[in-house]
């Protein structure tokens, strides 16, 4: 079986910088998981210990900043993309990378007050012991914040397995022994449409064929005006679509998870 070339593929270098700002600017999945981080779980981190699970360029360690230790983790198989000196964005925070592969993972158990993991599950084929795995390393009663694409092009090919609906992201955080579940989605069907629209046009100007980067700098004009309406779209609640979703949850107590 072949696979379609991806187009988009990490930005890892301090020469890509620039163009690490302009995709920071017209990804509206890496803005609406900004703004969701920066909102909800930043104001919960001062001086915890927090680790960042598929870390890859820790690209929200910038609003991360006031943690007692940020530490990252990301599979060996994938590491060698990331340049090592991308370190934390923030000068003044020090950071430690891990290269692991499938669990167990070196670390000890109860580790961490707070486990980060945002757009990974969607790469991990044996999701139950993935999310067992980041439990174990996280301390009782300590949280974890989770990001789940949905309405989503295929990314990292061809390892791209799954897109969770809340149902689904409910049934498999409950049964891997997560408590207070809370699922938020990002966006909304009006998002999603605009999205589409303009991230089909901002694709097609980077298209190796001709006629398909010509199609995209003629309607860039149009691309950017959608991009701007899924921005303006974002505070509404409409329909059942969504970007992707946004999961808090807990690690039970000792005695909970004892009990199990």
């Amino acid at each position: 079986m072949t696979h379609q070339a991806e187009l988009f593929k990490p930005l890892i270098n301090k020469k890509s910088r620039f163009f690490r700002l302009l995709r920071s600017l017209f990804d509206l999945q890496f803005i609406t998981i900004y703004i969701d981080i920066k909102k909800h779980l930043s104001p919960l981190t001062k001086e915890q210990d927090l680790i960042d699970i598929g870390c890859g360029t820790m690209p929200y360690s910038d609003i991360l900043s006031e943690v007692k230790s940020y530490s990252g983790i990301e599979h060996r198989k994938h590491a060698s993309l990331f340049n090592d000196t991308h370190n934390a964005q923030c000068k003044n925070l020090s950071t430690s990378i891990l290269t692991v592969d499938s669990p167990p993972w070196p670390i000890e158990t109860s580790k961490y007050d707070i486990s980060l993991c945002t757009e990974v599950l969607e790469h991990v084929y044996d999701l139950k012991n993935f999310l067992l795995e980041i439990k174990r390393i996280t301390r009782p009663q300590g949280l974890l914040f989770f990001t789940i694409p949905f309405a989503t092009r295929e990314h990292f090919i061809p390892n791209d397995y799954w897109r969770l609906t809340r149902y689904g992201i409910e049934k498999l955080f409950t049964e891997s022994g997560y408590r207070n579940i809370k699922i938020y989605p990002r966006g909304n069907a009006l998002t999603v449409i605009f999205y589409k629209i303009s991230n089909f046009i901002f694709l097609s100007c980077l298209s190796k064929k001709i006629l398909a980067t010509v199609f995209g700098i003629l309607f860039l004009p149009l691309g950017l005006f959608f991009h701007i309406l899924s921005l303006l779209s974002l505070p509404f609640q409409i329909g059942n679509d969504c970007l992707g979703y946004t999961v808090f949850c807990q690690k039970p107590d000792q005695i909970q998870t004892d009990s199990q």
